[in-house]
């Protein structure tokens, strides 16, 4: 997930839930996930790591939410 994220040039936060019991709490019972990776994304929470859905979910968002031009 992290070489997927950084290809694309997209800004992450990496939670080790293995030592972070903060961070798994907040998996399971906010984004109610047992699976990892598990990825949010605003108010979309992607489970697993599955390239094609993420290059779909990921183009959709952006194409919504054009950068402007500088």
């Amino acid at each position: 997930m992290r070489i997927y994220l950084e290809a694309r040039e997209i800004p992450f936060q990496e939670h080790d839930i293995s030592v972070d019991l903060e961070s798994r709490r907040l998996m399971t019972e906010t984004y109610d996930s047992t699976e990892t990776p598990t990825l949010v994304i605003a108010d979309e929470v992607i489970t697993g790591f599955d390239p094609v859905r993420l290059d779909q979910y990921l183009d959709s968002v952006s194409s919504s939410n054009p950068v402007p031009e500088s």
